[in-house]
């Protein structure tokens, strides 16, 4: 005699079936968001669903600024103080600390040095992000508000010239 389908599973299989059901009860409810994963494997599916409230969860917790980060006594000179050499180690350096908090500096390629350490000091550095990044998360500051008229990085942005160009009447 065949056994049922529901028999042919492991244990471990049934205890994770079990768990996917309720973290899809858990999104469902705290969330509002419903679930309908397009797997066979529950061991797929409860990872995917671990990551759904990992990412909604994301920005819940302590927040602190990205200049609370740096070591005390992290020296942060006015740009004027700084030479060409030492705002590249500076910048590197800010960078370094950041990465290890999860967090990426994503200027556009082709922005001065200058600018962007000005930036960091004006505005960057006090950004708020989680005090600590779930795992797998990055935050990436980029700078970009999506107001072109105001942004630092505008006279370096392809996506601004190609703005100013075609509302100019060139494409």
């Amino acid at each position: 005699m065949r056994k049922k389908k529901t028999e042919d599973i492991s244990e471990k299989t049934a205890d994770i079936m079990i768990d996917n059901y309720l973290l899809k009860k858990r999104i469902q409810n705290d969330y509002h968001i419903s679930v309908d994963s397009k797997t066979d494997d529950p061991a797929i599916e409860k990872a995917f669903l671990t990551n759904m409230i990992e990412y909604e969860e994301a920005d819940k917790g302590p927040r602190c600024t990205l200049r609370s980060l740096l070591p005390a006594g992290f020296d942060l000179p006015p740009v004027e103080q700084l030479s060409r050499r030492d705002l590249r180690i500076k910048l590197e350096a800010i960078q370094s600390i950041l990465s290890g908090h999860n967090i990426s500096i994503d200027f556009l390629p082709k922005l001065p040095d200058a600018v962007a350490y000005q930036y960091l000091l004006d505005q960057g550095l006090n950004e708020e992000v989680m005090r600590r990044m779930p795992k797998g998360f990055m935050f990436h500051l980029d700078g970009c508000s999506g107001n072109c008229d105001q942004c630092f990085q505008r006279d370096y942005c392809d996506a601004f010239t190609e703005m100013e160009r075609r509302e100019n009447g060139g494409g």
